[in-house]
């Protein structure tokens, strides 16, 4: 399995044994390409995002003024209300008002153009339907008075960077694995048409694990795409010619020649 990538590249005889590939060799072998994926997509999100997110950190240490949370209630030395937004996000806007006890309208927070209104005893927000939603902070009870400033985003900041890169890679993984799979359900339906065409005499199983492994160019040029300073023009496009240029030069191999003959394994 070690080599399949790069054979399923390059050499289109080796399509004509992956009538011998059990299902759980071809599982593997998704699994086994997604883990590369997912460590260069890891990788790209690093390289691309790490340096926004270190600014981020920076950003909210020097400009969030400090806030203590006791007993549930935030106190801090504002003694009006001020209103903080992310530079380059426009929509990442919240207003802080300490003194505040009194509900806070949709309408004000529309007003005010922020997504959140923090007040001495809440939280006001909108959820993602559009709703203004209030989270009571009299329920938040820490031991201890909890100290928000710059060490406080600092240190939240870097724990959550570093858990952040296990969880882009293990959701890039289980994305590749269920996109791919779902891929190949299309590119099987196309390989049965082929299979018509060409008299292959394949099986659907067989065809499907043909179109498993005939995605692997579509994967590398995916892969190579992560790290593009643009996207490409009609990118979906050019993978579906290039998967189906695979498919159709894999079922050719195997055409008249079953995997399993001794002359299987030579030039047709």
């Amino acid at each position: 399995m070690l080599l399949d990538p790069l054979l399923s590249l390059t050499d289109f005889r080796f399509y004509r044994g992956l009538s011998r590939k059990s299902v759980a060799a071809t599982v593997g072998y998704l699994a086994y390409l997604g883990l590369f994926f997912a460590l260069l997509y890891t990788l790209m999100f690093f390289v691309r995002y790490g340096p926004k997110i270190d600014e981020s950190i920076e950003w909210a240490a020097s400009n969030i003024p400090a806030m203590t949370l006791s007993q549930g209630k935030l106190s801090s030395p504002l003694t009006e209300p001020r209103r903080i937004q992310y530079p380059d996000y426009p929509q990442l806007a919240f207003m802080i008002d300490t003194n505040r006890t009194a509900p806070v309208s949709p309408y004000e927070m529309r007003a005010s153009t922020v997504a959140a209104y923090i007040t001495q005893n809440a939280v006001n927000y909108f959820a993602a339907d559009g709703r203004l939603t209030v989270s009571d902070l009299s329920v938040v009870q820490p031991a201890e008075p909890l100290v928000i400033d710059a060490t406080f985003y600092r240190r939240v900041g870097g724990v959550l960077k570093k858990a952040q890169y296990p969880v882009a890679f293990l959701l890039a993984w289980l994305l590749f694995m269920v996109s791919t799979h779902l891929a190949a359900l299309f590119y099987s339906l196309v390989a049965l048409l082929m299979n018509s065409f060409l008299g292959s005499g394949l099986r659907y199983g067989e065809l499907y694990r043909t179109a498993v492994y005939a995605q692997t160019p579509a994967v590398a040029l995916q892969a190579i795409a992560l790290f593009l300073p643009k996207p490409v023009p009609l990118f979906p496009l050019l993978l579906l010619v290039v998967v189906t240029a695979y498919l159709w030069q894999a079922l050719r191999q195997t055409k008249g020649a079953a995997p399993d003959h001794p002359g299987a394994g030579e030039p047709s």
